[in-house]
């Protein structure tokens, strides 16, 4: 019976690992797709990736002639343009600074048009209709990511039950549980610090996603040292009282080998009264 409650503690340990990894990544992403981060990371990326590809810097050089004519023109309107599957506005006062301020415009609201769109598409359909999957950097992955993590939770924390039933001793439920958290936690110490030093376009663009691993990671290893430190506290005292109870018992034998026992005394008391009763009655006699 032993063997096979320590077969399933190891079963479920394994589980809670994996648990944790999965929901660690989760709430990364999640963390990480706030709106204000998504706009300071992906700007670089883009300007090196979708930028270069559609050749934006050559095209807003040879067309910049033309805007701001269109802004004479049009009184001063937006200058809407398409390349491929991505629509870009840019206004007069952007074009009239030059080059770089209409690309930095161009792509600001691309990001922001991009985070906030509603996607009907499925995860792998928007990969095949769109050219550039702008859609994993939206809110609407964000608020997925964030209902995701929540499930595996809870998971984690019937896992934790199970093992703390299962468990021969109820304070391992602690230790095991705050190591393997700690263990989740150890990849994302420096995930975001290994793909930003990469050279290709497709791990930089994974640091969007990473932006806070560091927090995750942080927060992992505090609340795994908490109930290492609970699961320790909790061993001790079980020690404790196991000490305590040996103590208690060597002392009441001690007490029960020393103290005479009733019984003894008193045969010995009758055994006396019998063998005086015949010394009295032989003085008598002489």
């Amino acid at each position: 019976m032993g063997f096979i409650r320590g077969g399933l503690v190891v079963i479920l340990s394994s589980l809670l690992l994996a648990s944790f990894l999965i929901g660690n990544i989760l709430w990364t992403v999640n963390m990480s797709l706030d709106y204000d981060n998504v706009k300071s990371e992906i700007s670089s990326v883009i300007q090196k990736s979708v930028a270069k590809d559609l050749n934006l810097t050559n095209g807003f050089n040879r067309n910049i002639e033309d805007m701001r004519e269109y802004c004479l023109q049009n009184n001063n309107s937006d200058f809407v343009f398409k390349e491929k599957d991505i629509t870009f506005v840019i206004t007069c006062d952007s074009i009239s600074k030059g080059n770089d301020a209409i690309i930095e415009e161009g792509i600001g609201n691309l990001v922001e048009e991009s985070y906030y769109k509603n996607y009907e598409c499925g995860f792998i359909n928007c990969f095949e209709e769109m050219t550039y999957p702008f859609f994993l950097i939206s809110q609407q992955t964000k608020d997925k990511a964030g209902k995701y993590f929540y499930l595996f939770t809870t998971i984690s924390i019937i896992l934790i039950a199970l093992i703390f039933v299962l468990a021969e001793k109820r304070s391992n439920t602690f230790i095991i549980a705050g190591s393997l958290l700690i263990l989740s936690a150890l990849p994302f110490m420096k995930a975001n610090w290994f793909f930003s030093n990469s050279e290709k376009i497709f791990l930089q663009f994974l640091t969007i996603f990473l932006s806070e691993s560091f927090k995750v990671f942080v927060i992992g290893m505090v609340i795994g040292i908490i109930l290492l430190i609970i699961g320790i506290i909790l061993k001790f005292f079980n020690i404790g009282f196991k000490i305590n109870e040996l103590i208690s018992k060597f002392k009441k034998s001690e007490t029960e080998k020393t103290a005479s026992p009733p019984v003894v005394q008193k045969d010995i008391s009758s055994s006396e009264s019998s063998e005086s009763t015949p010394k009295k009655t032989k003085a008598q006699k002489e």
